[in-house]
């Protein structure tokens, strides 16, 4: 068939109208055409229980009124729900690198999907239509492609690119129910085999939509293969393989690459790992969020899920190793910080715990804050053997205590320190010192300084406490003093006497040195 001025319009039909009465499903319900005019026809919406079935098959152009066949009208209705599944999806980011994935967002300039949307101004109101009152619409294409940031060529010579320029690709979409070809119908189930192989190439675009046996797009899911790009369509519900894939040019040093988004909403999600796994990653970031410092249980501009979870991570290996930069590429700059109510932190091992601390510059420990200190501290050791070794040029301690208390338990105790010099200062309001010892000595080989300001007072219970204070003929009084101690050592190193004798010879020695410095 074709008109009767040209051969434009040229069409084959081959129509069977009114082959069955539909005998599954429910009964359609009526509703009116327009959601929001109640004065706007009723149409048939749902399943076409015990209504009349048609099918046809249209070859050349296509319906120019589409209207009035209700087959056709109905075969024109399912064609245009490709115009608005994925109208939330595949648009252009207008965010950084690595933010949040949004493709339901209140601001206009983020509902950049394809689709039939509303046309707004430059304020982002939306326009209407002066003589309906209704919003007016914006055509946004059919394909994923036809909105997506490309890689436009630079020259007529340049082949090295896959993106159309936009007006192009939205020259095509537009023509999709215009410019003929083939088009076939059915109200019924349409089934194709092939037992062989089959082979289709689509110079074009794809776009499959699937309804799933309701009439709303929101619900619908599907693909779209265009661009070279493809990607899974779900704007209600898990869009899966990408949202979103747009090309950043400069990125790497080179013209470019394509940024692919993805993200999986509003959905409880198990995965399970059984075999040998590998990860490599590389580029210039990294970066792993979790949970928000203001979260909600449903994020209602986002519409999707915004609450912290709680994390369990459990391990169980062979072996585990874990290696942060190496001697020859060092991690420039490491930061950790943690904040929690409480933390509790158990390593349990059988064997050796080996750690080293290497550092080329300083080390800064704290615990507490001077306007935050620690209310309590408690602190145990439990070891059969113990060693420190503290190789320093500079060391200063500076304690600030309220209260404190040490009690050392030990069999044997020993103290060395070897310094040039030596400075102990102690400011106490008060201060005790109990030593409940077999006997002790003090060895001094120098000058000894001492400054009491203030009054002091020494009590001894026991046996007179006496010092030897050594007369101007120090030389002659050292070399009997150094054999009079001599022989206290000698006396001291004799494992067979008791204390009793050791404190005779000590009292013996005494008296040997007041009488040789004439005391």
């Amino acid at each position: 068939m074709a008109d009767e001025v040209s051969a434009e319009g040229k069409y084959l039909l081959i129509s069977v109208p009114d082959f069955a009465i539909d005998s599954v499903g429910k009964p359609a319900i009526m509703v009116h055409e327009d959601p929001d005019d109640d004065t706007s026809p009723l149409i048939p919406k749902g399943d076409r229980q015990g209504q009349t079935m048609s099918s046809f098959l249209r070859l050349g152009a296509f319906h120019e009124h589409p209207e009035n066949d209700p087959a056709a009208k109905r075969a024109n209705e399912l064609a245009r729900v490709a115009l608005v599944v994925s109208g939330g999806q595949g648009g252009p980011a207008t965010l950084p690198y690595g933010a949040e994935i949004r493709t339901k967002h209140p601001n206009y300039e983020d509902n950049t999907g394809v689709g039939v949307l509303p046309l707004r101004d430059a304020n982002g109101d939306i326009v209407k239509d002066e003589t309906t009152g209704k919003d007016k619409e914006e055509d946004r294409g059919v394909f994923l492609d036809d909105q997506r940031i490309g890689d436009p060529p630079w020259g007529d010579k340049d082949r090295d690119n896959q993106s159309r320029l936009k007006e192009d690709r939205m020259a095509h979409s537009a023509a999709l129910l215009t410019r003929g070809g083939w088009w076939d119908h059915t109200d019924g189930n349409r089934i194709s085999t092939t037992y062989g192989d089959k082979v289709e190439v689509i110079r074009g675009n794809y776009k499959m939509v699937v309804m799933s046996r309701q009439d709303d797009p929101g619900g619908a899911g599907g693909w779209d293969l265009s661009g070279g790009h493809l990607q899974d369509l779900g704007p209600a519900s898990m869009p899966g393989a990408s949202v979103r894939v747009e090309f950043r040019p400069g990125l790497f040093g080179k013209r470019g690459t394509w940024h692919l988004e993805n993200t999986t909403n509003n959905f409880c999600q198990t995965s399970d790992y059984a075999g040998d796994f590998y990860e490599h990653w590389y580029g210039n970031y990294k970066h792993s969020i979790v949970g928000s410092e203001n979260p909600v249980e449903w994020h209602e501009q986002l519409e999707k899920p915004y609450g912290n979870p709680e994390i369990l991570e459990k391990t169980w290996a062979s072996k585990i190793e874990s290696y942060t930069g190496s001697p020859s590429k060092r991690i420039p700059s490491i930061t950790e910080e943690t904040y929690a109510t409480t933390t509790s932190s158990t390593t349990d091992v059988t064997g050796d715990i080996n750690e080293y601390t290497y550092c080329d510059a300083s080390i800064t420990s704290k615990t507490g804050k001077i306007d935050r200190p620690v209310p309590a501290m408690h602190e145990e050791t439990y070891a059969v053997a113990s060693n420190s070794v503290s190789n320093i040029v500079t060391a200063n301690d500076f304690t600030t205590v309220g209260a404190q208390m040490e009690t050392t338990i030990a069999g044997t105790l020993g103290s060395l320190t070897i310094a040039a010099a030596q400075l102990d200062t102690e400011i106490i309001g008060a201060k005790g010192n109990i030593s409940i010892v077999g006997i002790t000595g003090e060895f001094t080989l120098g000058a000894r300084v001492g400054l009491t300001i203030g009054w002091s007072h020494e009590w001894t219970i026991g046996k007179h406490h006496e010092e030897i204070r050594i007369p101007d003929k120090k030389e002659i009084a050292l070399k009997e003093l150094n054999a009079s101690l001599q022989t206290m050592h000698a006396t001291l190193n004799d494992s067979t006497v008791t204390v009793e004798s050791k404190l005779t010879a000590l009292q013996v020695g005494i008296a040997g040195i007041q009488v040789q410095l004439g005391l």
